[in-house]
């Protein structure tokens, strides 16, 4: 049931700088939030950011980004892609008109949707570009007590700040976009 999934809806709509949703795995926090990133792009082409605490988890994280997401009806009409730094987006190719069908069907027009950024890159991040980005995504931002495995790094939500900082620096192109940023945690 529809019910029993987080109501993302709701939350958008408070349109906070930074909102934080901790909540019981499975309950749709973070295909939810996918689900509007994609949505946003379709609506004004805006964009995301998805943070990671290390760089060696930002293959594992873009890997499969848009498998449920994606599959959606309402996205149909699409086609995803991802490498370690940056989310796709395109039109399902067509055949053109009045071609044979073993010709090769429509090229496709890849766009960025998304940017994958790990926290502990964030120095080098300072000299990367950031264009139209609507949301800043920091899933798994609260750490499980009982998780040894996983550490924050030194300073974090100062690291995270500053990212923040660089992903909304003004730029002729934000047209007044101000980026949010959603904090995500069980």
């Amino acid at each position: 049931k529809m019910a029993e999934y987080y109501d993302w809806h709701k939350t958008l709509s408070y349109d906070a700088d930074v909102t934080m949703v901790i909540g019981a795995r499975g309950v749709g926090k973070t295909f939810g939030i996918r689900t509007q990133c994609i949505r946003d792009w379709i609506k004004d082409g805006s964009r995301f950011v998805e943070v990671v605490r290390f760089k060696n988890e930002l293959s594992g994280v873009a890997d499969g980004y848009f498998n449920r997401t994606g599959e959606q009806e309402e996205f149909s009409k699409y086609i995803f892609r991802t490498d370690a730094r940056y989310a796709y987006i395109a039109e399902k190719p067509t055949e053109e008109e009045g071609e044979e069908k073993d010709q090769k069907k429509k090229k496709v027009a890849w766009h960025i949707i998304g940017y994958f950024i790990a926290l502990s890159d964030a120095q080098r991040m300072k000299k990367r570009t950031f264009d139209h980005v609507r949301r800043i995504i920091f899933d798994e931002s609260i750490l499980e007590r009982s998780d040894r495995y996983h550490n924050y790094l030194p300073n974090e939500f100062g690291i995270l700040a500053n990212l923040v900082d660089t992903v909304s620096r003004e730029r002729a192109d934000t047209k007044g976009l101000r980026p949010r940023v959603y904090l995500l945690g069980n």
